[in-house]
């Protein structure tokens, strides 16, 4: 999801490209992702056309958003709404049921704070 909001939004800046010159534009380019993997790779930052991989990425999240569901339906809610979840202490989990979608939340939960908009994106993608 980090991949997909980074290149979103270098597709976005893509509308200051006329404005600016490109000396300037291609150095603020290379302050708008926050992952490694985007800024990182020159083929990926020199592109000005991004529709492609995002249209694939918006694939790979969708199915991944559609798993989550199949293993554990009470994850994406919690994502959104963690309250208790993140503090309550399990011993024991099973699959599929509210005790393993916490201890899961618990390891990962971070990891979606961090990141600038994912839970908003998972928000979006449940009010679908």
């Amino acid at each position: 999801i980090r991949l997909l909001l980074d290149l979103v939004a270098l597709l976005n800046l893509g509308c200051l490209a006329a404005k600016l010159p490109q000396e300037l534009f291609d150095r603020v380019k290379f302050f708008i992702p926050s992952t490694g993997p985007v800024w990182k790779h020159r083929n990926i930052m020199s592109r000005i056309d991004y529709p492609g991989l995002i249209v694939e990425l918006s694939g790979q999240v969708d199915e991944l958003y559609v798993a989550v569901i199949s293993v554990n339906k009470h994850f994406w809610p919690a994502l959104l709404n963690p309250g208790a979840h993140l503090t309550i202490k399990q011993d024991i989990y099973s699959p599929g049921i509210e005790n393993e979608m916490q201890r899961m939340l618990q390891f990962s939960y971070d990891s979606w704070a961090e990141t600038p908009g994912s839970i908003d994106f998972i928000k979006t993608m449940s009010a679908k």
